[in-house]
C-alpha cells in the first residue's frame, strides 16, 4: 500500500491562459516561470488549492495583498519585454497554521525578426525589388538629383532600426552607401 502524504496547503493546479511554464506544474513545486511571446501583454494564472477549504491570497510585484475567489483568473497586465513580473499565492490550510507560498515569474519575451517590413525612396527606384529576406539593394537616380531620402520601417515593431533612417543623403556625384540595422529585442 501506498500512501501519499499532500499538503493541505498546496495547489492542485495552476492554469495559464498564454505562454510557457517552467517546470511542469507539480504540487510540490513553488517556483514556476512563465514566458510570453513577445505580442502578448497580459496573461491569466487560475490556481486551485488541494483542500476544498484552503484560503488563497495573492500579489503582484509585491503589490497589495489581495484575497482570492477560486475558480476565478488572476490578471498579470502590463507586461514588458525583459521585465519579469511576479506573482506570489500563499496558499493557506484550514486555521492558517500551514502554509506554502507560490512564486511565479512572468516575462514577455522580445522581437526575434530583424527584419525591415518595407523601404521607401524620396526617388529612384530599388534593385532588386523589396523582399524582406533581401539585405543588399541599389538604386540608380540622374546625375542631376543631388540628395535622396531612404526611410526603412522594421517588420516586427517590437523590434529597432538604427540608421540615418529618413535622413537626406547628399549626392555629389558619387556612390553612396547607406546602412539600416535592424536589431531584435533578445
Amino acid at each position: 500500500i501506498y500512501e501519499m502524504n499532500l499538503n493541505p496547503a498546496s495547489l492542485g493546479s495552476l492554469a495559464v491562459s498564454a505562454g510557457e511554464m517552467s517546470p511542469a506544474f507539480n504540487s510540490e513545486n513553488t517556483s514556476y516561470n512563465i514566458s510570453v511571446s513577445s505580442e502578448q501583454t497580459s496573461v491569466t494564472v487560475t490556481p486551485a488549492a488541494i483542500a476544498p477549504d484552503a484560503v488563497m491570497v495573492y500579489s503582484i510585484d509585491g503589490g497589495a495583498i489581495t484575497p482570492y475567489t477560486p475558480g476565478t483568473a488572476i490578471i498579470v497586465d502590463g507586461l514588458l519585454v525583459g521585465m519579469p513580473r511576479v506573482l506570489v499565492i500563499e496558499v493557506s490550510a484550514s486555521g492558517g497554521d500551514v502554509r506554502r507560498v507560490y512564486t511565479i515569474s512572468i516575462t514577455r519575451r522580445g522581437s526575434t525578426d530583424a527584419t525591415l517590413g518595407s523601404i521607401a525612396l524620396s526617388t529612384g527606384t530599388l534593385n532588386p525589388e523589396f523582399s524582406s529576406g533581401t539585405m543588399n539593394y541599389t538604386v540608380d537616380v540622374p546625375y542631376t538629383v543631388s540628395s535622396i531620402t531612404v526611410t526603412g520601417t522594421v517588420s516586427d515593431p517590437e523590434a529597432t532600426l538604427s540608421s540615418n533612417n529618413g535622413q537626406a543623403q547628399h549626392l555629389d556625384g558619387e556612390r553612396r552607401r547607406v546602412t539600416c540595422t535592424v536589431r531584435d529585442q533578445l
